[in-house]
């Protein structure tokens, strides 16, 4: 294993792969391992640095671990963070495509979902069912399809576009913080404060 020098905790490294879309649950293995030998205390932040080109399959990063570092320069399918304890995912286009990320998915569908730890940020948008039962993880992401932060009880969601319907259904936790350009929110939640920032109006659902 590439990174077994990591997993020793012996120092970092920082690996590059080329992937495709039936490349699967890539980090869930090594999060196993560094769960079995150093439990929830994983390794230090940025033990292993995976850089990763390309068109990742469904699972990405699932469960991952404290101390891993997954940057995507591409796109990912459904499952990406689920499950995950820690570390860092990253996921942006390759460089030089012509298109405005901002209005293209670049993450599938129930991203994150039951995450409890770990952050992810996306350059572009998700798909339904981002951020559904997460408990710790923070996220930022430039949209979300219908039922975005659907039962979430804690852990921070920075949502820098659209939400579809259904947005923060039964959550019962956590923070979400909408740019809410077109005011679509306030539509079916009347009840939630505004806060303008920057000149900006962005909506904070929140509860305690």
């Amino acid at each position: 294993m590439n990174a077994k020098h990591a997993l020793k905790g012996l120092g970092s490294m920082k690996l590059k792969y080329k992937i495709n879309n039936v490349c699967r649950n890539i980090g869930t293995r090594v999060s196993g391992i560094i769960g079995y030998t150093y439990g929830d205390t994983g390794l230090p932040a940025g033990s292993i640095d995976l850089t990763l080109t390309g068109s990742a399959g469904q699972g990405f990063g699932t469960f991952l671990a404290k101390g891993l570092i997954l940057r995507l320069l591409g796109e990912a399918n459904d499952y990406v963070g689920k499950g995950m304890n820690g570390g860092d995912i990253i996921v942006r286009p390759q460089d030089g495509v012509l298109f405005d990320s901002s209005q293209n998915v670049i993450l599938g569908n129930t991203c994150l979902y039951g995450a409890t730890g770990g952050r992810l940020f996306a350059a572009g948008t998700a798909g339904e069912r981002f951020c559904v039962r997460n408990s710790g993880a923070v996220a930022v992401v430039e949209g979300v399809g219908d039922h975005g932060c659907e039962y979430m009880t804690g852990g921070k969601a920075v949502i820098l576009g659209d939400t579809g319907r259904n947005f923060a259904a039964g959550m019962s936790g956590g923070v979400a913080y909408v740019h809410d350009i077109e005011n679509r929110i306030s539509k079916e939640s009347e009840q939630l404060p505004w806060w303008i920032l920057n000149g900006s109006k962005v909506r904070k659902r929140y509860t305690c």
